[in-house]
């Protein structure tokens, strides 16, 4: 679409209706934000691309479950350690790690989103992680979006963020991302990590033209 369709506003990630966050510090990473809770106020459509490396780290394989419906209202991102090359007990973490959230915002396992970036080949901090996930989901705002951003980041040397609004008939849709890496993507977003938000979209359509005469 061309550039003049958008218009760039304030907000990040929690610019679109509905969505809050916060990013917080556990102690993965000396001094420095480390874990991140985006939710959602209702289950929302969701749609995941994950990496075709044949050495997935331990989340991915957990979001690729939960979202096979479609659906999802929290992601939780953790930095500073990929929980990659972990084995089963990194697969029991990232399921821990879900389930935690869930309780913690009164939402389904499965509508959780889990992710994880930073070093291979150790476990997870989970007392941190357990820590992060309470202080995160009792921060849940919508006027701090940079500190979502800075939690994913690994070796970024600055947030990458970015809102916009565009109409779509009579209506002003927002549209909202965050993401860390820097030529991460191959093969299919490989230690890539980039979480988008939207506001509620209906759509009508004419019956008349689906039906056959």
């Amino acid at each position: 679409m061309p550039d003049e369709l958008f218009t760039k506003i304030e907000g990040g990630i929690t610019a679109p209706e509905g969505f809050a966050g916060a990013g917080v510090s556990c102690g993965i990473k000396p001094q420095s934000l480390d874990l991140m809770l985006l939710a959602s106020d209702r289950p929302a459509v969701a749609a995941v691309t994950i990496t075709k490396n044949a050495f997935r780290a331990a989340p991915t394989f957990v979001t690729q479950e939960h979202t096979a419906d479609g659906q999802a209202q929290a992601i939780v991102t953790n930095s500073g350690n990929a929980n990659a090359a972990t084995g089963q007990q990194g697969m029991d973490n990232a399921r821990k790690i879900a389930a935690l959230t869930a309780e913690q915002l009164g939402v389904e396992c499965l509508d959780v989103i889990v992710c994880s970036t930073g070093k291979i080949g150790e476990q997870l901090p989970m007392d941190n992680i357990e820590g992060g996930i309470r202080q995160a989901a009792i921060g849940l705002t919508r006027d701090a979006p940079e500190s979502l951003a800075r939690a994913i980041m690994t070796t970024d040397t600055f947030p990458k963020m970015v809102s916009v609004q565009f109409a779509v008939g009579e209506r002003t849709v927002k549209m909202a991302g965050i993401a860390k890496g820097a030529g991460m993507i191959h093969p299919d977003m490989a230690t890539m990590l980039c979480f988008i938000t939207r506001s509620v979209v209906q759509l009508h359509f004419d019956r008349r033209l689906y039906e056959h005469e």
